[in-house]
């Protein structure tokens, strides 16, 4: 199989980071929580995804599967991801605001 693409982040370096900590301590909470069709376009508009992985998320029609991939490329950026995408989730802070404090508070 293909080898997973890592960042130029060492890995023992990047596992610690708390942001990542907290995508992974939250990760299938986020998969089943995140609404792609609505944060997918802020996303990209952040910089938090590429072209290419935003049209992925557009054409995958199962909500947890383009989560995935939102996931998947959030902890491939650079440190300070985290607030962008809190950012982004308070645009629609009604809906979001539980995702919004679990994240916070397993940075805090």
């Amino acid at each position: 199989g293909l080898a997973p693409k890592y960042s130029a982040t060492p890995l023992g370096l990047a596992m610690s980071r708390p942001e990542l900590v907290a995508i992974r301590k939250n990760y299938s909470f986020l998969l089943k929580k995140l609404s792609p069709e609505d944060i997918s376009g802020s996303l990209r508009a952040e910089g938090l995804l590429t072209d290419h992985e935003y049209e992925e998320v557009c054409a995958e029609r199962l909500a947890s599967k383009s989560n995935d991939i939102i996931l998947q490329a959030l902890m491939r950026r650079p440190p300070g991801f985290l607030a962008k995408l809190i950012t982004v989730l308070e645009e629609e802070k009604e809906a979001n605001q539980h995702i919004i404090d679990r994240l916070n508070a397993a940075v805090a």
